[in-house]
């Protein structure tokens, strides 16, 4: 089971999207915040944890319907939930040893090309207008 936060940030009265890229082991993707969502964690639960492991904000994930399924690199047949959360300013940003770099970019500038997978970028789409 995994978990995606996509996380949106006013900063000069624009809508931004963060994205992180993973470290080298991890072959440097763009992607939102990812991860596993742990043994007797609920998917909710996995979100907030991941959130704030992998970029140090603390704030409290939006469930929404969208659902992946699909194999990992191993076979394993994985489901990921995506969450989401709307920042009123830019916070400043922690990264885990998972992550190499971060960047926030306008959402009217943000193209299929930012994202490593699909589906992130997908989900993206469908999130970015909702409150």
């Amino acid at each position: 089971m995994k978990a995606q936060v996509i996380v949106y940030a006013r900063h000069q009265n624009k809508k931004h999207l963060l994205l992180l890229q993973t470290s080298g082991e991890r072959n440097h993707i763009w992607q939102n915040v990812t991860g596993s969502v742990d043994a007797g964690e609920s998917f909710f639960d996995g979100a907030k944890r991941e959130l704030f492991e992998e970029t140090g904000i603390v704030a409290t994930p939006i469930e929404t319907q969208i659902e992946y399924k699909f194999f990992d690199r191993w076979q394993k047949n994985v489901i990921e939930k995506v969450f989401y959360v709307n920042l009123e300013n830019t916070p400043q940003v922690r990264l885990s040893e998972e992550h190499a770099n971060f960047k926030w970019i306008p959402i009217e500038e943000i193209q299929q090309e930012h994202f490593h997978y699909s589906s992130n970028y997908e989900a993206f789409c469908l999130t970015k207008d909702l409150p």
